[in-house]
């Protein structure tokens, strides 16, 4: 597996149990932290408190937004290489193409099953 660290981001609670439920499902020996609260998530990545392979992101959050955050990431030298993938429902070109231009490695339309999630998160660590 090409990331074993992953930090999910993600303020709707049921998103981030469908995401762990998909880990399990898949097997491997993930370490992942999740948040619910991305300004917490950042002050964690900020201070070195975690230190992750990758990011998954969501879009429309409270407080500190996707965008918001991805932007923070990026230009802060010390995290700007950790890859960071969009985990949204909102597949708008319009914010797809902003979350690229911000530096998003890719963005992931959410799928509505779990076989579907699964099979994109291998996509994304395997790959």
């Amino acid at each position: 597996m090409k990331y074993k660290n992953l930090l999910v981001i993600d303020d709707d609670t049921d998103d981030l149990d469908f995401f762990s439920n998909a880990i399990k499902t898949i097997g491997q020996p993930f370490n992942c932290m999740y948040y619910n609260n991305s300004t917490i998530a950042y002050n964690a990545l900020s201070s070195r408190t975690i230190a992750p392979d990758a990011i998954f992101l969501d879009v429309n959050m409270p407080g500190m937004t996707g965008q918001e955050f991805l932007a923070k990431i990026k230009a802060d030298p010390g995290l700007s290489s950790i890859p960071v993938y969009i985990l949204s429902t909102s597949g708008h070109t319009g914010i797809i193409e902003e979350m690229k231009k911000l530096g998003a490695d890719d963005f992931l339309v959410k799928p509505a099953h779990s076989s579907e999630l699964v099979t994109l998160i291998k996509n994304v660590v395997s790959s």
